[in-house]
């Protein structure tokens, strides 16, 4: 059996030859020891790498998502892997100002701006200062951005052709591997008090807040699969080191039938 076919037959729960393998990402340091040269692959450290790229020019950027790719492939044929992660983490924003190799400025430096570090230890790139000053936002804040966002569903209406670039990512590798592609992605923000007490004492700003996120994938579906894709691999956080974020009880009342409404959509369109 190729790649791609061993993990269709698994999600089609049929007999396989072997079980077939993938994981799910490398830090930079891990890859680059299995490769036994420096692995564009990563975290943060890949939008610090992007950074550094765009600061220098297009044709540099350029060389910079070639590299990428060649390396998260190389990475996974070096681990026999069936299903190939090629994309990992991107800011294609370019800087405004470069303060040091580590540290970059985004936007108007005069009127609003972030400033943006690197620490090799972590291979984390992070806001360590932004003019205005972060304001905590409230749950009024919360009920304007659901109302905004469920506007802009009117516009929203991807192509029933899907992506380009992931079309020609399946001409160049998915015929033998599986590939596994962004998308469908379904979560409650993670880094304001205001979020965590909207899922307590606001949860239908919170199932609203999903409901747009579920229509924008499912609307996007097709077009994923007409790409030829099968694997979509959405995200959305929701525990970190020390726990859950919520409770299972807000987990199974306002993720989960949004969950489900995703995951119908891609089984109308072959989509795992």
């Amino acid at each position: 059996m190729t790649p791609r076919e061993r993990v269709l037959a698994t999600f089609d729960h049929k007999r396989t030859d072997k079980v077939p393998i993938h994981n799910i990402g490398f830090s930079s340091y891990a890859g680059s020891i299995i490769l036994g040269r420096e692995a564009y692959v990563g975290g943060g450290i890949q939008q610090w790498r992007e950074a550094k790229a765009l600061w220098k020019g297009k044709d540099a950027h350029q060389e910079y998502l070639e590299r990428c790719q060649k390396d998260a492939f190389d990475l996974s044929i070096a681990l026999e892997h069936d299903i190939l992660r090629l994309e990992y983490w991107r800011m294609p924003e370019k800087p405004s100002k470069k303060i040091d190799d580590y540290t970059f400025l985004y936007g108007d430096p005069e009127k609003n701006w972030r400033l943006m570090r690197f620490d090799p230890q972590t291979e984390l790139y992070q806001v360590v200062d932004q003019y205005p000053p972060k304001v905590e936002g409230t749950i009024e804040d919360i009920e304007r951005s659901v109302i905004a966002q469920e506007r802009s569903l009117d516009n929203y209406h991807p192509s029933a052709e899907g992506s380009p670039y992931t079309k020609s990512l399946m001409e160049k590798y998915g015929k033998y591997w599986a590939i596994r592609v962004n998308g469908g992605g379904l979560g409650i923000p993670y880094n304001s008090k205001a979020w965590f007490e909207a899922v307590a004492i606001r949860p239908d700003l919170v199932k609203r807040y999903l409901a747009v996120q579920a229509e924008m994938a499912v609307r996007s579906i097709e077009g994923i699969a007409n790409t030829g894709a099968r694997l979509l691999f959405g995200g959305g956080d929701f525990a970190s080191n020390q726990g859950p974020f919520y409770s299972p009880k807000s987990f199974h009342e306002l993720m989960l039938p949004n969950l489900k409404r995703i995951a119908d959509a891609c089984h109308k369109y072959g989509v795992y």
